[in-house]
């Protein structure tokens, strides 16, 4: 799938700056159409809603109004979109806090340069699933069966293990399978996993058409609000590019804000890109990045053992210089 001009797609609430970055960010972001030549930025997208900032963003014409020429790949998922940062086949990416951990317990230099969407409870974007005849309507009724995760040792592990873990079930009972994403709702209706979590907007589809059936928020266990994805690239490319990251959060978050604000339009907007449709949006964004919104899915990537070592989120920011 891919787009050229500007945007080219190749392969597959409010916390204030605070520490991670003190006001630079957007002290130094020009929010007008600026005069001389735009910037070029390769960035990483993502093919589910916690992942579609840059679609509002772009589509809304806020990298361009941010003085940016952005040249966009979507990807299929966090992992994928590290690897191509790495590569430096993109700039920046978007991805979930357990890829971008291990990454940098790995020693590879990333930082984090914008907030992504929020995990927040009143707000589900995303669902512990199982077939539309399952039994299954507790944790411990997961007891000794087979799950789907999208990788082992993902953000969907954890969020299946602090359900379980919260809730009564035997978590070391359980075995995770891996699923390619676009094929978990009919792996999980056809009964050859007992649950999965699954993302809008496929989430809603499922459920609508009577595919699945909801039985848990998806990272409820992991607390009430916090990062599901951020934004981010290699310490070297930041430091070298210091106004292409500036501009770049500040349109990131000028999208954002536009997306909560035009629902029906930024449906439209993911349908275009993903191929799904939504009836109806309740996801919500970062405007602005803190680092005490990261460290929840860092903790809990630790005590259920993915990550070997604890990470602070305040260590692994871009200061905006």
């Amino acid at each position: 799938m891919t787009h050229n001009a500007s945007f080219s797609r190749a392969g597959a609430l409010r916390a204030s700056l605070g520490a991670c970055i003190g006001g630079a960010l957007f002290a130094g972001a020009r929010t007008t159409t600026l005069a001389q030549a735009p910037l070029v930025i390769r960035i990483g997208n993502g093919t589910v809603e916690p992942s579609s900032q840059a679609f509002y963003t772009y589509d809304a014409g806020f990298f361009k109004k941010n003085g940016l020429d952005a040249q966009m790949q979507t990807l299929r998922s966090g992992g994928v979109i590290m690897e191509a940062i790495i590569s430096g086949q993109i700039d920046v990416g978007v991805t979930n806090p357990v890829s971008y951990g291990s990454a940098l317990l790995r020693k590879i230099p990333f930082t984090t340069v914008a907030a992504g969407m929020f995990w927040d409870t009143r707000y589900p974007t995303a669902a512990i699933i199982v077939a539309p005849n399952s039994t299954v309507k507790t944790a411990a009724d997961l007891n000794g069966l087979t799950i789907g995760v999208t990788s082992l040792g993902s953000i969907d592990q954890i969020g299946i293990a602090s359900y379980m873990d919260a809730n009564g079930g035997n978590l070391a009972s359980v075995k995770y399978v891996e699923i390619v994403p676009a094929a978990i709702a009919e792996t999980v209706s056809g009964g050859r996993v007992a649950a999965a979590i699954l993302n809008d907007p496929e989430l809603s589809n499922a459920v609508a058409a009577g595919k699945v059936k909801k039985i848990a928020g998806a990272y409820d266990g992991i607390g009430k609000l916090f990062y599901s994805t951020v934004w981010v690239g290699m310490k070297d490319w930041v430091s070298k590019n210091p106004e292409s990251t500036r501009r770049f959060a500040a349109a990131i978050a000028e999208g954002s804000e536009w997306a909560e604000n035009n629902r029906p339009q930024a449906l439209a907007i993911l349908e275009k890109y993903t191929k799904f449709h939504e009836d109806k949006s309740v996801a919500h964004f970062g405007r602005k990045l803190d680092p005490a919104l990261l460290q929840p899915m860092w903790d809990a990537a630790y005590k259920y053992k993915l990550f070997a070592t604890p990470l602070r989120a305040s260590e692994n920011c871009w200061d905006g210089k």
